[in-house]
């Protein structure tokens, strides 16, 4: 759509242009005159030159005040399709040019308005009996429908699943069994994702995913993902979209691809408002209050978000230790019962700056702080098994392990936009800066016990361990959308991201429980970690026929690494020039019915915590190490999809498989003499991952829809490079139920059941898990105002266990966090409920593009005509 800007025109310099346009029309008529007309095919019509225009103002018909931002559009009276259009300035004037000679009507439409149709305008010069070349339309009068309007109208809700060319959108906005939780409550709802017992988010089987917000890496960078998920509100999240095998346009890191969080914005005009208050059973609190204030030219807004979650857990874990030597077996028995908080608050603040209807600015800032506690408190006995004979008691002891952590987190962003006449021509710059520090500690008591439990009257052997954290990431983006034609469109874009992380390493012991604690300087130590990647995409886009289209792309990445471990002097570094491919094909069989296959070459970089080689002492038997020589994996992922929407039903099935190379997994190494196990990570040979994936959405009744997914896949690990334990594979599957019941306008419920069957590892398997989470809503204050009440885990069957088997061990683990949960919530709007226009142009456009896609029998989700 082209869009101008109304000029105050005097009438002598319309007189001028007149003038002006009448000698063009002369000297093209005369050149045509003197010149041999070309030749014009059977069946082909002259293009009728594009030299009209109509222009005007639009006003409220009762008050005679403008109406600013109004859609004014031109339909061509033969076709009835939408030609070209404008939006009214701030004055209500309008000025559409470069129109094609012709007949055409007006049509003028603003939310809370009728729409009003003028015409025929027949664009023809007044000798051929037209109105003339340029149409001065004059006031234009709109009438407010006779109902006030409250609320943006939405005509059909939004459906659960949507499923597009590039992703799956999963809209949350509605998910009422996340209230009160975080967006990892959210992401749980999500067909095939799944959310383990420490945050750690997964994809089809795998956690290498890469995890986005808004379309950006998070600029909540300290703490991990978890910590940054756990600070924001589900209630904030729109939707959640899937992007299994993203285009070169994104970073290629992540196996299973992306997960982008879309949050909620403002688009009603004037000044309006949320808030949103939560309380759990057991100490759980939260809420978030989101500001914003849109003008003509202005969009300004202010979040903040707070929560305080108080969670008590429970764990087992049994180890057998074998030492052929001595053809001796070790036991270890811990059982562990503990506390857990955490807190964070989150403040955010930004702007938009339309400085008109083609350029805009972005600024935005945001502040977080967050704490983390856990004490946990294990009774460890070891005993001991020679030859086969009977156990042998050799020693117990209570271990006392406090864990905390504090934090905070800077973000700032700068952004700017250039609209062109073609609104499909796009050029876009953003730069981000983001900064965060940490101190994690963790205090060890080892306490002697006698073999019945009672104190030995010894003293307590006390280790701190410290790390000091510092990530300091700046990026900067260019993104440039050329559409050549109707049919073909170029993507191109530059990115360069700098990474500099430093964690520093301390450990003090007190060997003797007496307060004397005495620095460790062979585990002391700091780790500097520095990246640069520079990155050039480039996309086409191919639209062969209303039936078949591709995309064909391809990133190039320069990376540049130096990791140096300080107190060794140890220095890794590498340099890497990758090309990552990618390509999508769409072939749409019917108006319901569409084939998509894809492709995409992608990499999975190991994370700071994985090549860290500071040893971070767990308890007295379990420790981590880091691995600085680990490298990057890569992966070649192929899929190939169906999907079938009629009458409210939504299907599709995808088929896929991942090929990995250099498979980065978390080994255990074990010191049979000490009885420590390492955790750590390595680069296998190789690894494989193919499934069948499958989502059905249905609304069933006007009052009940749901959604089943499932995944069935296979993981085949092959680590025979460093030793053949280290092979494995096995089936699994998951599936999840989202089923929604609307009992009245104001009362709805919501069940949700999921199930993941075990999974394999390196060494091992992660065991099942199951659950299932029920809420209620209840809209109160006309409308405005939303009582909610859910329960999560009603049965209380969640908890997590694991296998692990080693060339000299064998491991099982169990995990049981608090997990039935209470929450009761209370939600409000407030301000005006008038929409923008720049934000129903772009709803339009997007349901225009889904009408092209889907066929004409697609819901009005927007609210817009």
């Amino acid at each position: 759509m082209k869009n101008y800007t109304l000029k105050n025109y005097t009438m002598k310099n319309l007189l001028i242009t007149k003038l002006l346009v009448f000698g063009l029309i002369l000297g093209f008529t005369s050149t045509q005159a003197q010149q041999k007309k070309p030749p014009v095919k059977k069946g082909q019509k002259r293009q009728m030159p594009a030299i009209g225009k109509v222009y005007g103002v639009v006003k409220d018909a009762s008050t005679g005040k403008p109406v600013e931002f109004a859609t004014v559009a031109l339909v061509n009276m033969r076709t009835k399709k939408i030609i070209t259009g404008a939006i009214a300035n701030d004055k209500g004037k309008f000025s559409i040019s470069e129109v094609k000679l012709g007949m055409y009507q007006l049509k003028v439409n603003y939310i809370g308005y009728k729409v009003k149709t003028l015409g025929p305008i027949k664009l023809f010069p007044k000798k051929y009996r037209g109105d003339g070349i340029e149409q001065n339309m004059g006031e234009v009068g709109i009438q407010s429908n006779a109902e006030k309007l409250g609320t943006v109208t939405v005509t059909a809700e939004r459906e659960t699943m949507e499923i597009k060319a590039d992703r799956k959108v999963f809209n949350v906005e509605k998910n009422i069994t996340s209230t009160g939780g975080t967006s990892l409550d959210a992401l749980q709802n999500v067909p095939s994702v799944d959310v383990d017992q420490d945050g750690n988010v997964s994809l089809r089987g795998s956690a290498n995913v890469t995890v986005f917000i808004d379309g950006k890496p998070s600029g909540l960078t300290g703490g991990g993902r978890q910590a940054a998920l756990e600070q924001i509100p589900a209630s904030s999240i729109k939707k959640i979209e899937v992007i299994t095998n993203p285009s070169a346009k994104y970073d290629p890191d992540g196996m299973s691809g992306i997960i982008n969080i879309v949050l909620k914005k403002n688009v009603l005009r004037g000044m309006n408002g949320f808030v949103n208050l939560n309380v759990g059973t057991n100490d759980k609190y939260s809420g978030s209050l989101r500001l914003g204030l849109r003008t003509g030219a202005i969009n300004a807004y202010v979040n903040y978000s707070g929560n305080l979650f108080n969670r008590f857990m429970n764990s087992t874990n049994v180890r057998e230790t074998y030492n052929d030597a001595r053809d001796t077996t070790t036991f270890l028995n811990q059982v562990g019962d503990g506390d857990m908080q955490f807190h964070s608050n989150l403040l955010k603040a930004g702007i938009d700056i339309n400085l008109n209807e083609k350029n805009t600015l972005t600024f935005s800032g945001l502040y977080s702080i967050r704490g983390f506690g856990r004490d946990m408190i294990t009774d460890q006995v070891n005993e001991q098994q020679v030859n086969g004979g009977n156990r042998t008691f050799l020693s117990r002891s209570l271990l006392d392990n406090e864990l905390g952590s504090d934090g905070n987190n800077m973000d700032f962003n700068a952004g700017y936009k250039r609209y062109f006449n073609n609104p499909d021509k796009v050029l876009a710059l953003d730069i981000r800066h983001s900064r965060s520090s940490s101190l994690f500690s963790s205090d060890l008591a080892l306490a002697p016990r006698n073999e019945d439990g009672t104190p030995t009257g010894g003293n307590s052997a006390l280790t701190i361990n410290e790390t000091d954290n510092k990530f300091n990431i700046t990026t900067a983006q260019l993104d440039f959308e050329l559409p050549v034609n109707k049919s073909v469109k170029l993507e191109m874009g530059l990115k360069t991201t700098i990474r500099n992380i430093f964690n520093g390493y301390s450990v003090l012991n007190d060997a003797t429980g007496t307060g004397n604690y005495i620095p460790d300087l062979t585990q002391n130590n700091d780790f500097r970690y520095d990246e640069q990647v520079h990155a050039a995409y480039g996309i086409y886009n191919h639209e062969l026929t209303k039936k078949l289209s591709f995309q064909v792309g391809l990133r190039v990445e320069q990376t540049m690494s130096d990791a140096v471990v300080e107190n060794t002097d140890q220095n890794y570094r590498n340099e890497f020039l990758n090309m990552f491919p990618s390509g999508f094909i769409s072939y749409k069989i019917s108006k319901q019915g569409t084939f998509t296959a894809n492709y995409s070459r992608r990499i999975n970089r190991p994370r700071t915590r994985a090549l860290n080689p500071f040893i971070i002492r767990i308890d007295a038997n379990n420790q981590f190490q880091g691995n600085p020589a680990l490298l990057p994996e890569f992966i070649n992922s192929y899929e190939l999809s169906y999907t079938h929407t009629h009458k409210g039903i939504t299907l599709n099935m995808t088929t896929y498989f991942r090929d990995i190379r250099g498979n980065i997994q978390r080994i255990l190494l074990e010191d049979n003499v000490n009885n420590i196990i390492t955790r750590s990570y390595d680069n296998l040979e190789s690894g494989r991952n193919y499934g069948i994936e499958g989502a059905f959405n249905m609304r069933a009744t006007k009052w009940w829809n749901f959604t089943l997914s499932g995944n069935f896949y296979k993981t085949e690990i092959d680590g025979s490079n460093l030793e053949n334990e280290l092979n494995n594979e096995a089936f699994s599957y998951q599936t999840k139920l989202l089923s929604n019941f609307k009992f009245s306008s104001k009362f709805n419920a919501q069940v949700t059941g999921r199930y993941r069957a075990p999974i394999v590892l390196a060494q091992g398997e992660m065991e099942e898990v199951y659950s299932v989470d029920a809420a209620i809503n209840y809209k109160v204050l006309k409308g405005k105002g939303t009582l909610g009440l859910r329960v999560s885990d009603i049965f209380n069957t969640r908890r997590y266990g694991f296998l692990t088997n080693g060339t000299d061990f064998m491991q099982v683990g169990n995990f049981k966090p608090e997990t039935r949960i209470a929450f009761l919530s209370f939600s409000y709007r407030f301000g005006k409920m008038s929409m923008d226009a720049r934000k129903m142009r772009e709803l339009r456009k997007k349901r225009r593009k889904r009408k092209k896609r889907r066929g004409n029998n697609v819901p009005n989700v927007d609210g817009i005509n």
